[in-house]
């Protein structure tokens, strides 16, 4: 799909929102304190909440509305790009997603508000975390305590970028393997119960067997695969499942 890299270059502060705050870093550790964190409101984001290359929640802090209204600069929305600064590589991203709150990001993690009208979010994340990506990125590393790069010089980096017809397909793609993937997660959580109430009923003798000697739970685990699932299956069964590799 996106086979030649004989695409138009451009800055990545050109593919960014012509907004201000489109494209910033957290706030100094002067702005957001360490006393200023709280159990519950709007969420605030780390770069181990990115560390996979999509967007899982593992921090537990957050701020006040008040103290977000304040950092609204460093507001993060669904459909924003995510990018770790620093890192084993840095520069990881990920999409920030539909189900999410807004969420406030801190010193080491870059929000990107896209301009769709040249980028799809799924293609610019995918650039990142590919091979192509990290050499791209390479030039502007600082080796050091952790190995880093800075905002500006990450902006001025040039980025290929295919026809938005071609954008548009991979994202497709892309979102399609996203459902399959909660689905996933989803018959693993149901999996995972189970086999704890069955451990539960066996060890209070309230597990039952059949005539094979099979235990009989009391409930199922359900897994419908839709049409549009089952048409991902198919394509990363084919030769679009290079999409899903890193690319070269």
């Amino acid at each position: 799909m996106f086979g030649s890299w004989d695409y138009p270059l451009y800055p990545l502060q050109e593919l960014s929102k012509k907004e201000r705050g489109a494209f910033v870093n957290g706030p100094f550790g002067s702005n957001l304190l360490t006393s200023e964190l709280t159990s519950s409101g709007v969420p605030v984001i780390y770069i181990r909440d990115i560390a996979s290359g999509v967007y899982e929640r593992v921090s537990s802090v957050c701020v006040t509305q008040q103290k977000a209204e304040e950092l609204n600069v460093c507001k993060v929305l669904p459909g924003d790009i995510l990018v770790a600064k620093v890192g084993d590589p840095p520069g990881t991203a990920a999409i920030y997603p539909g189900s999410q709150p807004m969420g406030i990001i801190t010193q080491d993690v870059i929000r990107i508000c896209v301009n769709r009208s040249l980028v799809t979010p799924e293609y610019l994340s995918t650039f990142f975390n590919s091979r192509k990506g990290y050499h791209t990125l390479e030039p502007i590393i600082v080796e050091g305590t952790r190995t880093r790069f800075g905002l500006t010089p990450y902006k001025e980096l040039r980025i290929p970028v295919p026809p938005l017809t071609l954008q548009n397909g991979f994202a497709n793609i892309m979102r399609c393997y996203d459902k399959l993937r909660a689905q996933q997660r989803e018959a693993l959580r149901q999996a995972d119960h189970l086999f704890h109430t069955l451990l539960y009923k066996a060890f209070r003798g309230e597990l039952t067997l059949d005539e094979e000697g099979e235990a009989v739970p009391d409930m199922e685990v359900s897994y419908q695969a839709t049409a549009e699932l089952k048409r991902v299956a198919e394509v990363v069964g084919g030769d679009a499942y290079q999409l899903a590799l890193p690319m070269e």
